[in-house]
């Protein structure tokens, strides 16, 4: 079913006032209200978007990904304010995110464009990612559905929003190395700033310990750290997570959880580096009963 027909028909079922599009009213008054305060849109932006979304597609279409919903053109808003945050997300500071609720990312325009190229591409694999979704109409919003794990259980301290950047990311970087002669001749991007792209500097440190995971993963699979990137990627995209039960393999029950918990708070995530970096079974068995607790 076409996702369009089936967010209308769930939210008509909740007698919501009107449908437009992929927001319900409070939603859309906010979408709108940046709209109306969005920095000039060029053709060097709308062939960002283009060649990004066609990028993304090409490796959906490797992975055996089908029946991908992507987000149109107009999704994507250009601000030059950065005030604009705490309006949208409270203590949010990264210069660009998208709002799955919402169905849209925001981007700031000031600063190199080769930054504004990377923040487009990763915002636009978060939107590509978060094409199932569930109702939740005691909060009359549309939330994210994975099957396997939950995506935003009771407790808001597991929602894999750490594990879910560095797979973004990684992916982000890997399609830029992949396509760099490409990248650069349709952006017109000098030598100097093509290496800005292909240079990763957003969550160094989640990608490293995904690595290790995945690593840890590979050997007992007899496979390479690809193919496991490859699943958690496919994971992630269409929110079929079974597959990264093989986490519990290898760490043991309750394993996946705590990695969910990576990006939530800092000394959490500190205690999630050392569960799976320590060689110390009584150590990792402390933390566990510690984060499970929580």
């Amino acid at each position: 079913m076409p996702i369009e027909k089936f967010l209308t028909q769930n939210l008509q079922s909740q007698e919501r006032k009107s449908v437009t599009s992929l927001f319900n009213v409070d939603n859309l008054y906010v979408f709108n209200k940046l709209k109306s305060q969005e920095a000039e849109r060029t053709e060097w932006h709308e062939r960002m978007i283009a060649l990004t979304t066609a990028l993304i597609h090409d490796e959906c279409e490797r992975l055996g990904i089908s029946d991908m919903i992507g987000p149109s053109s107009d999704r994507f808003i250009f601000l030059q304010a950065e005030d604009y945050y705490q309006e949208i997300e409270d203590d949010y500071e990264a210069s660009a995110f998208y709002s799955p609720d919402r169905r849209f990312s925001v981007l700031n325009v000031d600063g190199p464009r080769t930054d504004l190229f990377a923040e487009q591409m990763h915002e636009s694999i978060h939107a590509h990612s978060f094409h199932s979704f569930m109702s939740l109409p005691e909060h009359t919003v549309l939330g994210c559905r994975r099957i396997g794990i939950a995506m935003e259980p009771p407790t808001q301290n597991a929602r894999f929003t750490g594990a879910n950047e560095a797979v973004t990311e990684r992916l982000r970087l890997k399609l830029c190395r992949d396509h760099q002669d490409d990248i650069q001749k349709t952006m017109e991007f000098t030598d100097e700033e093509i290496t800005e792209v292909i240079r990763g500097k957003s969550y160094p440190r989640f990608i490293e310990l995904l690595d290790l995971i995945n690593d840890r993963i590979a050997d007992e699979n007899h496979t390479t750290r690809d193919e496991i990137w490859d699943m958690w990627t496919k994971a992630m995209i269409t929110g079929e997570m079974m597959s990264l039960r093989q986490v519990e393999r290898v760490w043991g029950e309750g394993s996946l959880r705590i990695l969910s918990m990576l990006g939530y708070d800092k000394k959490i995530d500190a205690k999630v580096f050392k569960f799976f970096g320590t060689m110390s079974h009584d150590a990792a068995e402390k933390i566990r009963r510690e984060l499970l607790d929580l």
